[in-house]
């Protein structure tokens, strides 16, 4: 049941039809402490067990309860059919597009990606910690939130921004262009585009000429856990065949001895460890 708001209630088929079971069962129960004759009970339990026919399945039966436009009332069976089938036609992850751009500040395991998108990414893990603070008490609360900051309503930003931050340390984000794949720790910036740096760049083949990326966010534990054994990894799709492209530990020699190069410090290198990212 659902309040409209003045007072009235809206309910839905199910309701209506479960009301015809219990009206029946209280009737027979009624008659059987009157004593009634079998011939009268043997009607009324027909007609109750119409009813439970018309509540599980009342658009099969050949003549449905109907309402008021001359339509069966949808039946648990009805309404299972249907979740069913939204559910398969819905995306079953929370995903996104966006252009990629090039920076030089983030490490090879890290990206950057606007707020808006990343609330929308991560939007059940960020209503899930904001109930786990007590800030909200229900999901649709938590989404009216996320909503009204979308749309430039800062009035529980500082909230939503913590709850978010908090899902992001040890919440990678799956990363998909031209069949490869890999996964990064996102950040916040102001842009409206996804970013990372050059050497994850040449890794997905990105050529930032309007290029966009797939985005994944996995929500389930092992999603995510094998989502983090992913991260310094590249994978290349070929036929049915998974390939790993590149090494950690290629990648984050690149990235450091290139940070090296544009500060100076710790050159010339001459040991392994001094090339490994800590």
């Amino acid at each position: 049941m659902v309040p409209l708001g003045d007072g009235r209630w809206a309910t839905s088929d199910i309701n209506d039809l479960y009301k015809r079971v219990i009206n029946r069962t209280d009737r027979v129960g009624l008659l059987m402490q009157l004593k009634t004759p079998a011939v009268i009970m043997v009607n009324e339990s027909t007609l109750l067990q119409e009813s439970i026919d018309t509540l599980f399945a009342n658009e099969a039966i050949p003549r449905p309860i109907i309402n008021d436009e001359g339509k069966a009332l949808r039946s648990i069976s009805g309404e299972l059919e249907q979740n069913l089938k939204g559910f398969f036609e819905k995306r079953q992850d929370y995903s996104g597009t966006a252009v990629a751009t090039y920076t030089q500040v983030l490490d090879n395991n890290h990206c950057a990606l606007p707020a808006n998108m990343l609330l929308k990414l991560y939007e059940p893990a960020v209503i899930h910690n904001l109930r786990a603070n007590g800030d909200i008490h229900t999901m649709r609360q938590g989404r009216v939130w996320i909503e009204k900051l979308i749309a430039d309503d800062k009035t529980n930003e500082t909230k939503i921004r913590q709850a978010l931050e908090i899902e992001l340390k040890e919440h990678p984000v799956v990363v998909s262009y031209n069949g490869r794949a890999t996964a990064l720790y996102p950040s916040i910036h102001g842009g409206d585009s996804f970013a990372v740096n050059s050497q994850v760049a040449q890794n997905l083949a990105l050529a930032f000429n309007g290029d966009k990326v797939s985005l994944y966010a996995p929500i389930r534990k092992e999603a995510v856990e094998e989502a983090k054994s992913m991260a310094g990894r590249y994978i290349k799709a070929e036929g049915n065949q998974v390939n790993s492209m590149f090494s950690r530990l290629s990648n984050e020699g690149s990235y450091n001895i290139a940070k090296r190069a544009i500060t100076g410090e710790g050159l010339p290198l001459s040991k392994l460890d001094q090339i490994l990212l800590r």
